[in-house]
């Protein structure tokens, strides 16, 4: 998912210090700042829309979280850590959450962050002091109003140096959680989108009516995600004097994930989505990455129709560089080079606020004077408009069977090591989008108990002109070595994550029939008989849904061949909690590394899918596949919530696996 999850100088007039303290803090542009920084967490709920509609208190209404940073003149002394802020996590959707809770969801937080940075000591982020003081006296007011759209998921930690260099300057910033509707996880839905800009649209009401807003000074700032939610902010009533996009999905790339491209389509063709009221000063800043991690099939770029419009490119920098988390892990890691991109993104946004807030200075005359200082950090650039599918996607349609012309259901089709892939239904029919598939790329037609086979994509698209495919499988039957489970007193264990966390998730999102998610298990020499594997649900939007478990051969990492000898199925409602494929009438007994996967083969109902498993940060690593047959990915810092019971004649060691080739 994007949902990458997921998913990338200073100079001489912005001056990096590094206290004794521990933070890097930043220099105003002018020298000295005028404000220290106050920080509150304000709680709301918004009485005119939905939350949890089985509740009878609070819950029933939307809760809004608003993080505000804000000028103070009170001495920094005492102020807050890190750890505070990776803390706000977790009440974000609760705000009944007990302390003692959110510092524990800080701390998973926190241990994912650091196997993300790779940090030697993650525990060191969250001791580390940053320049905000909880509920410090507020300087007088009003101020120009920055409203803060986080990236998926995502809250004011993510760009914390930023948002505090704000404040200090005089801004009042706003940092609204980024949560979808209930039970709160965004994802890339049209109406999860949506609920982000109106809590953003609720904290401004809030803090206009708390007298602390200039009402025609205020701005929207976002990134990644958070970027195309301010946007879509910016389109609505009332009008704001900027918009900021760092990095954003305003500009979007298709290719990557054929389930997210349909649903940015949706996105696009939603109400709330109107380019044509965007008329506030646009800036977008994009990251210099020149090798996409994915085949690009086109690029949606917002077309802007407003009167003031820059595309600023920072060259040699990648999308998590919007971020000032790899600024801190530099700090906290003195062998790491401080990230260069980080202050010139400060300059560049505080420019533009100046300018189209305060009417103070011309980012004309600023951008100029960066190019001709750093003339190898950035560049001018134009949007890319292109159409939102190339020229030369297609759709194969199709039915899939077996030697004897019997509709054989749940086929895997994918082009091999693509973003193209889906599942033949049960009976047999199916239909793959080529989009972005070139002519001598393979689609691979598998089953387990049958003979896998591939054909050009030229070869297929000739012979679907006009009419249905109609593509055979032959059986074959998979010698594996006879392993038997012996011993006196065979034990039975659990094997994998037991967590039922709600709060970390990972899964499936908008991803299409034929994704997966799994676990790695190391079991040694010794024979494991596999009984019951249990698939923990924490988030489910389906009515219903059909999915397959799957037991793959590890080989230096990689999944290679499916050790099953007939499909395992299992249908599941609309439920959350324990899911259980049970195994006693499909017996597998192995040995060594294997990987148990859990794949997504058809869902039924609401158009609002969405399927999480509950998640555990250093439980190990996960494996996701975005399609079928498509290239599996590894996550290293996080454990889905997938249990297997097993019977053994000793416990199997825990030994972690060697990393995926690169």
């Amino acid at each position: 998912m994007h949902a990458s999850f997921l998913r990338r100088l200073g100079w001489l007039l912005l001056v990096l210090t590094t206290f004794p303290s521990g933070l890097v803090r930043a220099q105003s542009i002018e020298g000295t700042r005028s404000y220290r920084v106050g920080y509150l967490r304000i709680q709301r709920y918004d009485v005119t829309r939905s939350f949890d509609t089985t509740r009878v208190d609070s819950l029933r209404f939307r809760p809004v979280q608003m993080e505000l940073f804000y000028p103070s003149v009170q001495s920094s002394t005492g102020t807050l850590s890190y750890g505070y802020f990776l803390e706000a996590y977790g009440s974000r959707m609760n705000f009944g959450l007990s302390a003692d809770s959110c510092r524990r969801v800080g701390a998973q937080l926190t241990d994912y962050l650091g196997a993300v940075l790779s940090l030697d000591a993650p525990h060191q982020l969250r001791i580390l002091p940053t320049q905000s003081t909880l509920a410090a006296p507020m300087a007088a007011g009003p101020f120009p109003l920055v409203l803060y759209c986080p990236a998926y998921n995502g809250l004011s930690y993510e760009n914390l140096l930023l948002l505090e260099g704000l404040a200090s300057q005089g801004y009042l910033v706003a940092a609204v959680s980024s949560v979808g509707k209930f039970p709160g996880y965004m994802t890339m839905d049209p109406v999860d989108l949506i609920e982000q800009v109106a809590d953003a649209q609720f904290a401004r009401a809030y803090l206009q009516r708390r007298g602390w807003v200039l009402s025609n000074q205020v701005a929207v700032l976002g990134y990644s995600w958070g970027g195309l939610a301010a946007t879509i902010l910016a389109m609505q009533e009332p009008p704001v004097q900027a918009v900021i996009s760092l990095d954003g999905n305003d500009r979007y790339p298709y290719g990557e994930d054929a389930g997210e491209d349909a649903q940015f389509s949706r996105i696009r063709q939603a109400t709330y989505f109107a380019p044509h009221r965007l008329s506030a000063p646009y800036l977008y800043l994009s990251s210099g990455q020149e090798t996409p991690e994915f085949v690009i099939d086109s690029v949606y770029a917002l077309p802007i129709r407003a009167r003031v419009a820059s595309y600023v490119r920072l060259l040699r920098t990648r999308h998590e560089d919007f971020s000032c988390l790899p600024t801190l892990a530099s700090h906290l890691d003195k062998r790491r080079p401080t990230p260069i991109a980080y202050p010139l993104l400060e300059r560049l946004v505080s420019s533009w606020l100046d300018a189209h807030l305060r009417h103070q200075t011309s980012f004309p005359d600023t951008l100029q004077a960066l190019l001709r200082q750093q003339p190898t950090r950035l560049t001018l650039t134009a949007p890319t408009l292109a159409p939102a599918y190339s020229s030369l996607a297609s759709i194969l349609r199709g039915t899939t069977t077996d030697a004897h012309g019997t509709p054989l259901p749940y086929v895997s089709i994918g082009v091999v090591g693509g973003n193209q892939g889906t599942v033949s239904r049960g009976d047999g029919t199916f239909e793959l989008r080529l989009r972005g598939a070139r002519a001598t790329d393979k689609v691979r037609f598998s089953c387990v108990g049958y003979q896998s086979r591939e054909w050009d994509v030229a070869f297929l698209s000739a012979g679907a002109r006009g009419q249905a495919l109609r593509l055979a499988l032959w059986e074959q039957q998979i010698p594996l070595p006879e392993v038997v489970v012996q011993g006196a007193r065979p034990v039975r264990r659990v094997l994998g994550n037991t967590t039922t966390s709600t709060f970390v998730n990972a899964g499936f999102g908008s991803a299409e029939s034929g994704a997966q998610v799994g676990i790695p298990l190391h079991l040694g020499k010794k024979p494991v008989s596999l009984e019951k594997v249990a698939v923990q649900l924490s988030y489910n939007r389906y009515d219903s849904l059909l999915l397959r478990l799957n037991v793959y051969r590890l080989e230096k990492g990689v999944p290679t061949q499916n050790l099953l000898m007939e499909q395992v199925l299992m249908r599941v409602g609309n439920q959350t909690g324990a899911a259980t494929f049970n195994l006693t009438s499909h017996p597998l007994a192995v040995t060594g590394n294997v990987l148990v996967a859990v794949e997504l083969v058809q869902g039924w109902g609401s158009p609002q899918k969405g399927l999480y498993l509950s998640a555990g940060y250093l439980n190990g690593p996960s494996y996701y596949r975005p399609t079928s047959e498509g290239a599996w990915r590894r996550a290293r810092g996080m454990g889905v919530g997938i249990q297997v019971k097993v019977l053994v004649e000793k416990a199997p060691d825990s030994t972690y696996l060697p990393p995926l080739p690169k």
